[in-house]
């Protein structure tokens, strides 16, 4: 019986032991670290924010972040992240001429660790969007532009339910953009529903290419992506950011 508690005592410390060297010094990993952008047009621009965490005993350095390929760039807000502290790291995908199904796969490294993190990327660029399934979005592309003083914040798009079901539909990734983004609920089929494209008062003074996804609830839980341009190109603007 002795012999058997003193086995236990052991296992238990070895176990500890191990628990504590896993964690120990620096490490990281990448919440939701797979993203699918769903179905997207040639020659757009996708954005998504990741969150980088420091799960290590130590301040994690981040040394090297490595994108796939020159279509897809990483900007990341602070390359020091403490033990139980977040970094946003933002990436930005260019679709470019791609046809078909893509998959990109940014790396991170940090100092004093040989292992490295993985961000995964999908997205199926569609060379003729206007025959999509079982939505259609258009128009391809939400130019929310402004070209004079008045205030210019708000952009429509239209969605076209060609299928033979009604589908819930929600925004996947509306958080960290420079808009927020206005739609019906359900889409009936056969039905078009309009959405709205809605510019923050304070991202009313600046230019920017983001994008959002929206998910419907057909049998694949289809996504969408929707590219969202701005250019502000205004002389003698009011210096208060605003309008209707």
């Amino acid at each position: 019986m002795r012999n058997a508690r003193s086995y236990l005592i052991l296992l238990a410390g070895l176990l500890a032991g191990l628990s504590a060297s896993v964690s120990a010094g620096s490490k990281i990993e990448v919440t939701d670290g797979t993203f699918s952008f769903g179905k997207i047009i040639q020659h757009a621009v996708l954005t998504k924010r990741f969150w980088i965490k420091s799960v290590g005993d130590k301040t994690a350095k981040i040394i090297e972040v490595v994108p796939d390929c020159g279509c897809t760039e990483l900007f990341v807000a602070d390359s020091l992240v403490k033990p139980n502290d977040s970094v946003a790291m933002d990436v930005v995908l260019h679709t470019r001429g791609f046809i078909g199904f893509i998959e990109k796969r940014p790396l991170i490294r940090i100092a004093d660790s040989n292992d490295t993190v993985r961000v995964k990327l999908y997205a199926e660029v569609m060379v003729k969007p206007e025959s999509a399934k079982p939505l259609v979005l258009t128009p391809d592309k939400v130019d929310v532009s402004q070209y004079g003083a008045k205030a210019r914040r708000k952009g429509t798009f239209t969605l076209t339910n060609n299928g033979f079901s009604d589908f819930q539909i929600s925004v996947v990734d509306s958080s960290n953009k420079s808009f927020d983004v206005v739609l019906p609920k359900v889409i009936k089929a056969g039905q078009k529903v309009e959405g709205q494209v809605i510019v923050h008062k304070t991202a009313v003074p600046t230019s920017f290419e983001e994008s959002f996804t929206l998910e419907i609830t057909d049998d694949g839980r289809s996504r969408y992506s929707v590219p969202i341009w701005r250019q502000y190109q205004v002389k003698d603007a009011p210096g208060t950011p605003g309008g209707k």
